[in-house]
């Protein structure tokens, strides 16, 4: 039965889902999930617009990003105390003094969720590839339980 319920919750997400968070990604986008608990379910998700390995997301690190390519990390927890100060926003998308570097990391509270945030640019961002960032990450929603 719980695989069933598993599959029901995953199918539901077109795209990276961790059954708590989903972001719908186009079929082109590759995924990976490392499932984890700490106080609660936890997960580490990775999604990025090149090919990469399946568990890429159970290992340390993160895969090397190819020229004008992208990859999304996100870190889904539950929020803890010391993480309660972080800033709660209602879509996620990338922090503005970020503009040109290639590699960017945050912290947010999204969802009643704490999440560690980063995005791997393989070349340096521009308008254009900071966008379709941005379109991915407005995109997360929490799955109604």
């Amino acid at each position: 039965m719980a695989a069933f319920v598993a599959s029901v919750v995953l199918a539901s997400c077109p795209g990276l889902t961790d059954n708590i968070l989903c972001l719908p990604l186009p079929r082109d986008w590759h995924r990976s999930v490392g499932f984890g608990h700490a106080g609660g379910p936890a997960a580490w998700m990775l999604a990025g617009n090149f090919p990469f390995p399946k568990d890429a997301a159970k290992q340390e690190g993160t895969p090397t990003v190819p020229p004008h390519r992208v990859l999304i990390s996100i870190g889904d927890f539950p929020v803890f105390k010391r993480w309660s100060h972080w800033q709660r926003v209602r879509r996620l998308r990338l922090p503005g003094p970020a503009l040109s570097k290639r590699s960017v990391y945050w912290h947010v509270r999204f969802q009643g969720r704490a999440l560690f945030l980063s995005v791997h640019f393989g070349s340096r961002p521009d308008p254009s590839m900071r966008q379709l960032v941005n379109r991915r990450l407005a995109s997360a929603y929490r799955i109604p339980t």
